[in-house]
């Protein structure tokens, strides 16, 4: 009956933990992403102003600025991976910490010793 029950409180702790994690995977992902697409829909903006600037100056000072957004827009997908990858390494060890607590760890101990003699 014990057993079942610490089995039972781990699997519940477990359930919450994955909730928890799948919230915060769920939120760093999803900031990423959306620092990316604003910096995809800056990017757009400056390229058509590129295209419809009056002057050379204007024009490479725009796309100066495209170089600068192509970068950070470079930097924001690799924090995506990098998101992604932290995501898998606090996984794993969700998995790891279950599997330490499923292996029963069972142990026997005498208490105590009864004798007795029949005549």
């Amino acid at each position: 009956m014990t057993v079942n029950a610490s089995l039972e409180r781990n699997n519940r702790h477990f359930q919450e933990e994955c909730d928890r994690l799948d919230r915060w995977a769920d939120d760093m992902v999803n900031a990423a992403e959306k620092a990316l697409s604003d910096t995809k829909e800056q990017l757009k903006v400056l390229k058509r102003q590129s295209r419809q600037a009056p002057t050379l100056q204007e024009q490479h000072e725009i796309q100066q600025n495209i170089a600068k957004l192509e970068r950070e827009r470079h930097r924001q997908q690799q924090e995506i991976f990098k998101v992604e990858d932290e995501i898998m390494t606090k996984r794993d060890s969700l998995i790891d910490e279950l599997e330490k607590r499923l292996a029963p760890k069972t142990a026997v101990e005498s208490l105590f010793t009864i004798r007795w003699v029949v005549n």
